[in-house]
């Protein structure tokens, strides 16, 4: 949500950067969100 790509973000949690893209996708998929902007406005 601060704008970290998903390297940066696997770099800071310790996993892989495929890692950071699978969670994502799944919390997309969890919350029928398509767009990035879709899941942001929806968490907060």
């Amino acid at each position: 949500m601060v704008g970290m790509t998903a390297e940066a973000i696997a770099l800071d949690l310790g996993i892989s950067s495929a890692s950071v893209l699978t969670y994502r996708r799944r919390a997309y998929v969890r919350y029928h969100f398509t767009h990035s902007n879709q899941f942001f406005l929806g968490m907060i």
